[in-house]
């Protein structure tokens, strides 16, 4: 029995969302706790580094630091070593 991940949601640069893209996940940098964007900019079980195929991207995301970020569903990829 195989056990597949679910797709994270996230706060994603917009250079960066395009769907199927493999991209190496780096969290924004503005590091507040405070905004009400933070738990999709820092999402639990993703952490800067990882590489990760981008499923889909959605909305603009209003951001204190006018980062151009938007919503985007990202699905961990296998690395080298695991595949």
């Amino acid at each position: 029995m195989e056990v597949e991940e679910s797709p994270v949601e996230v706060c994603l640069d917009r250079r960066l969302a395009i769907r199927d893209a493999i991209i190496t996940f780096n969290p924004p940098t503005c590091g507040s706790a405070e905004c009400g964007n933070y738990e999709k900019c820092t999402p639990a079980g993703l952490v800067a580094g990882d590489r990760c195929k981008v499923i889909e991207s959605g909305q603009v995301v209003q951001c204190p630091e006018r980062l151009e970020l938007v919503q985007a569903w990202l699905l961990r990829a296998a690395s080298p070593q695991e595949a």
